[in-house]
């Protein structure tokens, strides 16, 4: 397993574990929702805006100082990055559930649902290694 490989399956398995017990803040409960950010509806839709939205948090975060606008445009961004995390969230359980398919099906010596389930965990996570093998 390459290096990149073994990279992205760690990132994965920490978001999974971190978004499993990120707490909602009990301000967040009664706070309007006056921003909806953009939708990630997918696992591309998520790597996409993650990207994006990273470059633009970095570069504002580069700034010597930040004033209110520049807070505000931060403030809209974590919208979206919080929608891009949440699906990376749920997509890395689901990709963690069939995995696990195919470890038991391997104990099991289960040719044929290895091969299967296998093949989709490999298309599950291919998106996760084309952007982490990119990134230094």
């Amino acid at each position: 397993m390459s290096v990149p490989t073994i990279h992205a399956l760690m990132v994965c398995k920490l978001l999974g574990l971190a978004m499993a017990s990120y707490p909602l803040p009990a301000a967040a409960e009664t706070m309007p929702s006056h921003y909806q950010g953009l939708a990630a509806d997918s696992l591309q839709a998520a790597l996409t805006h993650l990207q994006s939205h990273n470059s633009q948090l970095a570069a504002l975060l580069a700034q010597e100082t930040l004033d209110a606008r520049d807070l505000d445009t931060i403030h809209r961004l974590t919208y979206t990055l919080e929608n891009a995390i949440a699906r990376l969230s749920l997509e890395v359980v689901e990709i963690a559930e069939i995995l696990e398919e195919v470890h038991v099906a391997s104990e099991d010596v289960d040719a044929n649902t290895v091969r299967e389930r296998g093949q989709v965990y490999l298309e599950r996570t291919a998106p996760l290694l084309e952007r982490g093998a990119s990134t230094p």
